[in-house]
């Protein structure tokens, strides 16, 4: 079964998605997964697992930046986690963040420093991974 097949077919099974994509770190994907991946989480609520997935996608290399879906995931993603209160899915989203700002139009860089400061002050006192984050 190829790699494409397999991350559809596991779409409603988070976890086991977040692994297969940590084990399988250095297949490369077609934009096409990207966006099937960002249009199913657009459509859930903002979890530690949805997050998981996505810092193990956007952890691998890509060529291409972010298109219009992923980066409405982003703002998605950056709303909820803003207004949580809690740790577990901030310090994960911090994580996404760092994978993700590599991807980010350079408009979008402040936003995530930004993200990073508000985050921070909401209890994150991982200051090796806010460092991480804002680099």
């Amino acid at each position: 079964m190829n790699s494409s097949v397999e991350i559809v077919n596991l779409l409603n099974d988070l976890p086991s998605l977040s692994n297969y994509l940590k084990e399988n770190h250095e297949l490369e994907f077609d934009d096409s997964i990207y966006s099937t991946i960002a249009k199913h989480l657009l459509d859930q609520p903002v979890t530690i697992e949805s997050l998981s997935v996505q810092r193990n996608l956007y952890g691998r290399l890509r060529s291409t930046n972010l298109n219009s879906i992923e980066i409405d995931l982003f703002i998605f993603n950056l709303k909820q986690s803003l207004n949580s209160n809690s740790k577990d899915l901030i310090k994960i989203f911090l994580q996404y963040l760092h994978n993700l700002t590599r991807l980010l139009p350079s408009e979008y860089f402040d936003l995530s420093y930004l993200c990073s400061i508000a985050l921070l002050d909401k209890g994150e006192t991982n200051v090796r991974l806010y460092f991480l984050c804002i680099y």
